[in-house]
């Protein structure tokens, strides 16, 4: 794992649930402190920016653009769509996750936060 894999397996066990919201925001909700703030460092906000272009797809210029948009205005990111906040991230074994939890329609919820997060 690495050092940014390590912090973010970290908070998954200490909160109640870490979303892209969260580390974006730099505030997340524990089990034991209810909320507090958090101080990623840059490695955090890179694999964050990895994770969410690889989960929300799309072609390689728009994973491109996802990726800037987060690296260059995250709290822009966040607070663009509630969406982004679906964006939930789980650990397997040594394996950290990002999956999208849709309400209702994935494909359109998915092709709504793109466009959120690039405009």
């Amino acid at each position: 794992m690495t050092h940014a894999q390590e912090i973010i397996a970290d908070l998954i066990e200490k909160t109640h649930q870490l979303n892209v919201y969260n580390l974006l925001v730099c505030r997340v909700n524990t089990k034991d402190n209810g909320w507090q703030d958090i101080e990623p460092d840059s490695g955090v906000l890179d694999l964050v920016a990895l994770m969410v272009a690889d989960t929300v797809g799309g072609r390689k210029d728009t994973k491109y653009s996802i990726e800037r948009a987060i690296l260059l205005h995250p709290l822009s990111v966040a607070k663009s769509t509630p969406l982004i906040s679906r964006l939930i991230f789980t650990r397997v074994g040594d394996e950290i996750r990002l999956n999208y939890y849709a309400g209702q329609d994935y494909p359109s919820e998915i092709r709504e936060l793109r466009k959120s997060i690039i405009k």
